[in-house]
């Protein structure tokens, strides 16, 4: 034995055995670091990088191109200042609410047909998570 590592040993068994136990904790690793919970300080990466074209920083209550987000998470839909809400979102009647944010940003033409938004979508649930997170942590 060198610095308390005892040898592998010759057999096909233990070398299976030690194979197998480092490939149970290298896919531990690489499940938990990808299936974090919501991560503001990502989500504000990610908002810069998804949604700065058309909105100001949420701890500005401004519009742009598109409405404040400014604590939008509890507001009712179309329910800012904003002059440019379409006809469809006008006539939504929903609050936002995380599962309603999850859901519009995976995809706001399927939520809400006929809105303005020029946006596809963000496919990777983390990623939506971590925006909602940024959101409500950006809004205080």
């Amino acid at each position: 034995m060198i610095w308390g590592v005892r040898p592998l040993g010759s057999g096909k068994a233990t070398r299976k055995r030690w194979v197998l136990a480092h490939a149970v904790a290298i896919a531990a690793v690489v499940w938990n670091s990808g299936a974090s919970a919501q991560d503001a300080g990502r989500g504000a990466h990610l908002f810069e990088k998804f949604c700065t074209g058309c909105h100001y920083h949420p701890d500005q209550d401004k519009h742009w191109v598109g409405p404040s987000l400014h604590g939008v998470v509890g507001r009712q839909s179309a329910g800012s200042t904003f002059w440019a809400y379409s006809s469809a979102m006008k006539r939504s009647n929903w609050v936002w609410t995380e599962e309603n944010l999850d859901r519009w940003l995976k995809n706001p033409q399927a939520m809400v047909p006929g809105n303005k938004m020029e946006f596809i979508g963000i496919s990777v649930p983390e990623y939506r998570a971590d925006i909602i997170a940024f959101l409500k942590a950006a809004s205080k």
